[in-house]
């Protein structure tokens, strides 16, 4: 597993960031109780889209793409760098809460959540 204060540091001050359920698992912020199928994927970007379907979070754009085993996020932070850490904490509990409640699996804690955002 990688340092999770490495991911986090390179770009806390990026407007636009991505990320993906590969990136959440290698940091211990999320971690599902299987590998990620297709219809796993799909699953989350349908209820990506139910729950978001502006595709924004607390404010900032974010939007959601599923492949065969992944699923990636891109988040527009633009003006909340005033507020980066606690921002960009609830917007990626946001896209957390959505992925224990798709599939079976286990959020990180707050300490690994922090880490992340910094990161982003």
């Amino acid at each position: 597993m990688n340092p999770l204060y490495t991911y986090l540091t390179e770009s806390i001050e990026k407007p636009k960031v991505s990320f993906s359920t590969d990136d959440l698992m290698s940091y211990g912020v999320w971690t599902p109780n299987d590998d990620l199928t297709k219809e796993d994927c799909q699953a989350i970007v349908d209820g990506f889209n139910k729950k978001f379907p502006n595709g924004e979070i607390l404010g900032c754009k974010v939007n959601c793409r599923g492949g065969n085993d992944i699923v990636v996020f891109n988040c527009e932070f633009g003006s909340t760098m005033d507020t980066v850490v606690s921002k960009r904490v609830k917007i990626i509990m946001e896209i957390l809460n959505l992925l224990t409640n798709t599939v079976y699996s286990v959020m990180g804690g707050e300490k690994e959540i922090n880490r992340l955002t910094k990161r982003l």
